[in-house]
């Protein structure tokens, strides 16, 4: 008998009961990072949040405006700043049309000469022997930019890194790990594994509950998209295995949609082209650490490739391995499911939630549950919206609302726990709730 499918995504939301960050709290730290403005007032980050919440520039509601909303500012300035390629000195197309409203504030450096073609970029702030190097061809402000934007990176990785558990092969430290929440977890997806295929996809930077399962289930393997490692130590980086992530749809898996820290970049190949390579490492990578390389998807946009995406470039930095091949395996995976399970996810990527109305367009056999303590707050508009426009015009008001906390659409079509997903463990398998999990 074929096993049943069981698609998991993962959140923010799912990782808060771990002292995962919530999206506020990474807003704040990013607002206070980075360089500062030429008057030296104001941080770079804190700057671009008031111009987009004043009501006279930007007009933006303040929960409108969050981390990812600051460094995508700084992304698209990138782009606009950006040489069009090594021997095209000339700065983006749009340039050519928009004049530069906030640079002499937000551009804060100046420019050290060195050797040949290289330079240093004078930061206010940075020591001497920290200035960092331009040996790639990019001019001062893109330059300026890429290092702005590294390290707001690093301030992210750092803070994920508080949380995070380290794999079985880089520590010994799970070995005696016993968390009441850890178990709830595996009773919970254990039953998934042991009669389903479970496809585990995480939106967040770090490898918790991969690392949790196979620490707990003794001899379960949950493949990550890397080549597996069969040794004691991982000590040399280990490369994807983009074959695999797009030819095995029956192993248990945990994929890192937009990446994790434990995932560096080797910015040149072995022949020595600026052709990025993604590697999974046994160490948080710190992005402000290490070369990065800026590359184009599409002609004349530049992006800066890091082990983790954030921001509003998804898709552009997704086109890269092997994030490419694990949102393909995303989309196989949620069109052929027989139940998809979203955790503490907020709906605010619209190439993810184009995969989820596909498959509820296209997968009439496919159940839907959703646990998240803010998705009814608004009279379920949130429903309207993300699934309306998919066509599907059948959904109705729920029949069932239990504790205004369980809500059941559509005979069981759809369900909503509205709850936080340390209490959906707790409850689980109380018998009121068992039939809807």
């Amino acid at each position: 008998m074929e096993k049943k499918r069981v698609v998991i995504l993962f959140g923010a939301g799912a990782a808060i009961a771990w002292e995962g960050p919530k999206t506020y709290e990474l807003t704040d730290l990013v607002r206070k990072s980075g360089f500062f403005t030429k008057n030296g007032e104001k941080r770079i980050t804190d700057l671009i949040f008031d111009i987009l919440t004043d009501p006279e520039k930007g007009n933006y509601k303040l929960e409108d405006v969050n981390f990812e909303t600051i460094i995508n500012v700084l992304e698209e300035l990138l782009v606009c700043y950006s040489n069009q390629g090594v021997d095209q000195p000339k700065t983006s197309f749009l340039f050519n049309f928009l004049e530069p409203k906030y640079e002499n504030e937000i551009m804060n450096f100046t420019v050290e000469k060195s050797s040949g073609s290289t330079y240093y970029l004078n930061i206010p702030g940075k020591q001497k022997e920290f200035w960092p190097c331009s040996r790639n061809g990019e001019n001062p402000n893109q330059f300026f930019l890429q290092e702005l934007l590294l390290h707001l990176y690093t301030e992210i990785a750092t803070k994920v890194s508080d949380y995070s558990l380290i794999d079985n092969h880089f520590s010994d430290d799970l070995e005696n790990r016993e968390s009441y929440l850890d178990n709830l977890f595996c009773k919970w997806i254990g039953k998934y594994l042991e009669t389903s295929v479970t496809r585990i996809y995480s939106l967040n930077y770090e490898t918790n509950f991969k690392v949790i399962l196979e620490n707990h289930f003794s001899g379960t393997k949950i493949f990550d998209g890397f080549y597996e490692f069969n040794g004691h130590d991982l000590i040399s980086p280990i490369a994807p295995d983009p074959m695999r992530i797009l030819a095995d749809f029956s192993s248990n898996c945990h994929y890192n949609l937009h990446g994790s820290i434990y995932w560096d970049v080797d910015s040149e190949n072995s022949n020595g082209f600026r052709i990025p390579n993604m590697r999974k490492v046994p160490y948080p990578s710190l992005p402000v650490n290490y070369d990065h390389p800026v590359i184009q998807n599409e002609k004349g946009k530049s992006i800066l490739v890091t082990g983790i995406i954030t921001g509003y470039q998804k898709l552009q930095k997704g086109a890269i391995t092997p994030f490419r091949q694990i949102k393909f395996a995303f989309d196989r995976d949620t069109i052929t499911a027989d139940k998809l399970i979203i955790v503490g996810y907020s709906f605010g990527d619209e190439h993810i939630n184009a995969a989820i109305g596909e498959a509820i367009k296209s997968n009439v056999k496919l159940k839907l549950i959703i646990i998240d303590p803010n998705f009814l707050k608004d009279d379920l508009n949130i429903i309207i919206k993300t699934f309306g426009h998919y066509g599907n015009e059948s959904l109705i008001p729920p029949k069932t609302i239990e504790n205004n906390r369980l809500h059941v659409f559509n005979n069981g079509q759809l369900i909503v726990h509205s709850t936080y997903f340390d209490n959906f463990l707790n409850d689980a398998f109380n018998w009121k709730y068992e039939k809807w999990i």
